[in-house]
């Protein structure tokens, strides 16, 4: 038996949930290619990921069940499950130039902060990576932080949309390449 068997992550694929619904949040937009989606394959993709270490996995939404959730909601669900830790996944704005920068942002507590060093290391994709307090974002705190502070909770910032990987099957290899070293990172961490 896994030694994280009985660790619950929840990762929240940010923005979405199903396209058409009133309420539905693309996020950021490159074509017809929507963050909402593109954070949503990277979630199922570290949902596999993580699986497969033995942890349980639960994403806030699966883009097929109706409109956006709520923000607090989210992590009062995470808390609810008594999850280990709260993993928001975000792709950022489209850059006119584009630029390569990829990080994550923590919520208070030393324990976000102690996961965030472990996971930011791993963000391979782009020119440099980040770890910043949650209230250095430009709303000067996000919704990670309402996750009890001696948890885990941390926003990935991936690069540009633009560098975002292909949608479906074709990007599919692409994101287990992307996000093999954030799982085995998690996995360290937790």
């Amino acid at each position: 038996m896994s030694k994280y068997r009985e660790k619950i992550i929840v990762l929240d694929p940010g923005h979405g949930s199903t396209r058409g619904v009133l309420g539905y949040d693309p996020g950021c937009v490159n074509g017809d290619r929507t963050e909402a989606d593109a954070n949503l394959e990277m979630a199922a993709t570290l949902k596999f990921l993580l699986v497969g270490r033995g942890f349980r996995v639960v994403l806030t939404h699966d883009g097929n069940d109706g409109p956006k959730p709520d923000l607090s909601w989210r992590t009062r669900m995470a808390a609810g499950l008594g999850a280990a830790a709260l993993i928001s996944l975000h792709w950022d704005m489209v850059f006119k130039p584009s630029r390569h920068r990829s990080g994550v942002y923590y919520a208070p507590g030393e324990a976000s902060k102690r996961f965030a060093q472990a996971i930011a290391p791993t963000l391979t994709q782009g020119t440099a990576s980040w770890c910043e307090p949650s209230s250095n974002s430009r709303f000067n705190g996000l919704y990670i932080d309402a996750f009890p502070d001696a948890k885990p909770a941390i926003l990935i910032e991936f690069d540009s949309l633009m560098h975002a990987p292909p949608a479906g099957t074709a990007g599919k290899v692409a994101r287990i390449a992307l996000l093999t070293p954030i799982a085995d990172a998690i996995a360290r961490a937790l």
